[in-house]
């Protein structure tokens, strides 16, 4: 019985959650950038980020949102440069997304690439 529960888990392993680096891009002259480390369970992600702002300065936060029908919506949780930021955004290809991020009063433009 031990022996087929394990291999039921692990048969299903790949299916629960998938980890992903996206390369992210903000600003409308993309100086805001960095990586995303991300875990996609169905509709749901959730991971951390390490970006570097237009001065250099490091920010990490960590990001939980959903994708469904190439549609994203990722809120900036815990930001160390205190900004919460909602990114909206559209698939653009099967590695690509593509969108709007509300940050504060300003809306900027993003985008990320899926690394693997």
């Amino acid at each position: 019985m031990k022996r087929l529960a394990f291999a039921l888990s692990l048969a299903l392993a790949p299916a629960i959650a998938s980890a992903e680096t996206w390369m992210v891009v903000e600003g409308a002259n993309g100086k805001v950038k960095g990586s995303w480390t991300v875990a996609v369970a169905g509709p749901s992600i959730n991971g951390a980020a390490a970006m570097k702002n237009e001065n250099g300065m490091a920010i990490a936060y960590k990001i939980a949102g959903n994708a469904q029908n190439g549609d994203y919506v990722i809120q900036r949780i815990q930001p160390t440069d205190g900004v919460a930021c909602t990114y909206v955004g559209k698939a653009a290809g099967p590695k690509t997304i593509n969108g709007t991020a509300k940050c504060g009063r300003d809306n900027v433009q993003w985008s990320a690439t899926k690394v693997n």
